[in-house]
């Protein structure tokens, strides 16, 4: 069974991991202080809201994704399942919806420009480009990787789209670079950006533990226990260079949307406005939850100490961002209300009964349902009373081979449902031999040992341990940056 923290633990680990960031954070503190905007000039008539981030800005969920493939329209990412439910999805929609209802005829807001991108990590966010380069050496220890793959690698479309390759872009457009550009764009227009919302860096944090996952796979921190109690070596000994990474990072990100006016986004060819604007307005960061904490039995959490390492990294992130006149809402523990109403993690409030049923209904880690529109169809051989399905093909919705499949693992509780004319009910992929052949869970009807050519349809997994919320919790987001940063 899973175990939580004890309170020894807590401040050995919190001692330790401090320890390793405090460097870093002192300087970067240092450097920004003066770096906070003047304050803010009376309201424009029309306002323009700016949504920056990852999957969570993007308003994205594994079941969404599932329903709308393989096209994957952005706008259906907006509307809550089912298709036609006219409910809002995505705590930037949700938000700008709540700013609508408090506006007045005098200042209104236009709709939101979203530039959420999933998948993204703050490297990506800043990107490889000219403006990443720039930011290397004015803020030492920041770095910038290929931008955006969901965009550029899978080809899907995004909310608002960021320009192609580029001179100063060759690997095309990052976040960061779209952002400079449309806040110095809509400075010269009626609708100037006033608010910026921002969440990045957790999946830094999911990269990192997935390769802790598979150092220990691989057998490198043998000695250290049972594969849980080496996971957890593995992730304490990461967490101080991770954290100064993804802080000196998100500090850097920080940097240059107070400091547009310093990094050139256009052709760069010396012209006044090939750089952008210096921003001045809100910026709201939204912190972190911890979607493997006590998802099922109350203080038994699913990754042992996770609560914990959300905790510190919101402590130091807020810390991070604060220099810069920026707002820190902090989805895992609401601190700023001792109910804790949008609390996603109430563990680290000493409240740990709610934290499953919180988790349970606000994301996607307890979604056990498959999506209703197949994933992809294809035929194969099969022997009466196997299990095996060989020689596969056919496919569709452009999936090309049986590796493209998801089979049980440990951790998912099942593969992709399976059904067939002679496959039982309730039958899954148990394993993805090779790019032809498949194990299912159940053997195929029939005793004779008869082979039989049969037409298999996949229909992909909707959870469990997707970790990003539902509808419900995509709100609670949104309440939570309303009621602390008003």
């Amino acid at each position: 069974m899973q175990a939580m923290y004890g309170l020894a633990d807590f401040f050995r680990f919190r001692t330790r991991v401090i320890g390793c960031a405090a460097a870093a954070a002192l300087a970067l503190s240092a450097l920004v202080l003066a770096l906070a905007p003047s304050a803010r000039a009376a309201e424009p008539p029309h306002k323009t809201y700016l949504g920056l981030g990852n999957s969570l800005a993007f308003g994205y969920s594994r079941e969404l994704f599932n329903e709308n493939f393989p096209g994957e329209d952005p706008h259906k990412f907006e509307e809550a399942l089912p298709a036609g439910s006219h409910k809002p999805n995505g705590y930037v929609l949700d938000y700008w919806l709540k700013l609508v209802a408090k506006q007045t005829p005098a200042s209104t807001w236009n709709r939101p420009v979203n530039d959420g991108c999933p998948a993204e990590t703050t490297d990506s966010f800043i990107g490889n480009g000219r403006t990443g380069k720039e930011l290397e050496t004015k803020i030492p220890g920041t770095h910038g990787s290929a931008p955006c793959l969901y965009k550029y690698v899978k080809k899907y479309h995004l909310h608002h789209e960021y320009k192609g390759p580029s001179q100063v872009a060759p690997s095309g457009q990052s976040q960061l670079e779209n952002t400079l550009e449309e806040i110095a764009k809509a400075s010269k227009s009626d609708h100037p950006v006033q608010l910026i919302t921002l969440d990045i860096g957790g999946n830094d944090v999911l990269n990192r533990i997935a390769q802790c996952r598979k150092e220990v796979a691989e057998g490198l921190f043998e000695g250290f226990g049972t594969p849980e109690e080496q996971l957890k070596v593995c992730e304490e000994a990461s967490a101080g260079p991770l954290f100064t990474h993804v802080l000196t990072n998100i500090a850097g990100i920080m940097f240059a949307i107070r400091n547009g006016s310093m990094f050139c986004s256009e052709d760069c060819d010396g012209d006044a406005d090939d750089f952008g604007v210096n921003y001045t307005g809100k910026i709201v960061f939204d912190g972190f939850y911890d979607p493997f904490g006590s998802v099922f039995v109350p203080g038994m959490e699913l990754q042992p100490g996770s609560n914990l390492l959300e905790l510190l990294l919101n402590a130091k992130a807020k810390k991070t961002v604060e220099p810069f006149a920026v707002c820190y809402a902090n989805p895992q523990s609401n601190p700023v209300n001792p109910a804790h109403p949008t609390a996603f993690n109430p563990l680290v409030d000493g409240e740990p009964l709610p934290e499953p049923e919180r988790l349970q209904a606000w994301t996607n880690m307890a979604n056990f349902t498959y999506a209703k529109k197949e994933h992809t169809h294809a035929s194969g051989e099969v022997k009466e009373g196997s299990t095996i399905v060989k020689g596969l093909g056919g496919w569709n919705n452009g999936v090309k081979s049986a590796n493209e499949l998801e089979g049980t693992t440990p951790e998912n509780a099942g593969g992709e449902l399976v059904k067939a004319l002679k496959v039982p009910a309730g039958t899954k992929i148990a394993k993805v031999n090779s790019a032809t052949e498949i194990e299912l869970t159940n053997p195929v009807e029939g005793a004779g040992g008869k082979t039989v050519k049969e037409q298999l349809t996949f229909f992909a997994k909707n959870g469990p341990l997707d970790l990003h919320p539902r509808p419900l919790g995509y709100e609670v987001l949104a309440n939570n940056i309303e009621e602390e940063c008003p």
